[in-house]
């Protein structure tokens, strides 16, 4: 008995593996992970852990928020972009949610709505959401909510904003406190007029002043033409600046009266007009492009060689704004801000100005 004991007794030994040398499989565990719907693989993580940290992370506002169902941002089915839109950057939730964080973090609204059948909305998402200086304005300032036409939200924003397929693409900056669009651009903005545009629209508006801000349209659909070369304009521009440039240098100052310029005031001498050199041939290797807001909204651009002075942008100015004159205007760039007039004399290279965007302003009476 004892030795039937002893036999039927759990060895302490480690089993001997068997004669093929394979040991037996482990046994099939079912379990149940609890949480969220399950995600749909490597694109949908992507997306979704930036707006996960956005309605759950430090900053973002009432617990809860995102409960919603997130099917109202997708696209149809058969949408194809060429360029994808930048997920990561737009809030995920339905258009009233955006406008309440926008309110709880004391932010403006950007909402851009995209046409896959137009162009127009692919270069957006190539050039203009992936530079590092509109990326910078949208997460310090706003809160970007983007979506495509054949989305359940984008349908809904049309509804009830009254856009059509042919305002599209469309980007307008919002009042998250009453959902009124206070500016609306339509059709390809460049990166450089968009940051322009946004530090414009950050300076002259604010959510805590009582004042009703400042509203503003603009087709930039024309701009778009010029750019890619389908317009007979972009031919005759330059040839009509020099000629501008020209006869606002000889012609005698009709602007503001010595007596009341800065230049008098100081006891200076008054500056002389800039010259605004010959634009280079496209393609030229030492040649870049600057582009110019002028305080009525357009934008103006041409090319400039690295060589050439920031003088040259003043000159540049005179050509296209009827009333300006040396000394009654200032030139800035956009972000971060700075005055050009201590770099006048400096080259565009050595300025740091090449391929960018500065806005032009009347200097105070």
């Amino acid at each position: 008995a004892a030795a039937a004991s002893s036999s039927a007794a759990p060895s302490s030994r480690p089993a001997l593996p068997p004669a093929d040398g394979v040991r037996a499989p482990l046994p099939t565990v079912r379990d149940q992970l609890i949480g969220g719907p399950p995600l749909g693989g490597l694109q949908d993580m992507a997306g979704f852990l930036p707006a996960y940290a956005r309605m759950y992370g430090p900053g973002a506002g009432a617990a809860g928020r995102g409960a919603s169902a997130r099917a109202g941002h997708e696209d149809a089915p058969d949408v194809d972009w060429m360029f994808p839109p930048p997920r990561e950057l737009s809030y995920p939730g339905p258009l009233e949610e955006a406008r309440q964080l926008a309110r709880e973090q004391q932010r403006w609204l950007f909402v851009n709505l995209q046409s896959h059948t137009n162009f127009m909305s692919h270069s957006l998402n190539r050039d203009t959401w992936v530079h590092d200086t509109v990326v910078t304005l949208l997460q310090t300032h706003f809160v970007f909510w983007q979506r495509g036409s054949t989305s359940a939200d984008g349908r809904q924003y049309m509804e009830r904003y009254k856009v059509t397929e042919e305002d599209l693409p469309q980007l307008a900056m919002l009042d998250p406190r009453t959902g009124a669009v206070i500016v609306k651009m339509k059709g390809f903005v460049s990166p450089e007029d968009l940051s322009m545009a946004m530090v414009e629209f950050l300076e002259t508006n604010s959510l805590t002043a009582t004042g009703a801000p400042k509203l503003r349209s603009m087709d930039t659909s024309e701009q778009m033409l010029r750019e890619m070369g389908g317009d007979d304009l972009a031919e005759a521009a330059p040839a009509e600046a020099d000629a501008a440039a020209a006869a606002a240098a000889a012609a005698p100052a009709t602007g503001p009266s010595p007596a009341s310029s800065p230049a008098a005031a100081t006891g200076a001498a008054s500056p002389q007009a800039p010259v605004l050199p010959p634009e280079p041939e496209e393609g030229a290797v030492d040649a870049t492009r600057v582009s110019v807001r002028l305080p009525s909204g357009r934008a103006v651009q041409r090319r400039v060689r690295l060589s050439d002075r920031v003088s040259a942008l003043y000159g540049l100015v005179m050509a296209h704004e009827a009333d300006a004159r040396p000394g009654n205007f200032r030139l800035f760039t956009t972000f971060p801000k700075r005055d050009l007039e201590a770099a006048a004399e400096q080259s565009i290279q050595d300025a740091g100005l090449a391929n960018s965007a500065v806005v032009m302003r009347w200097a105070a009476a």
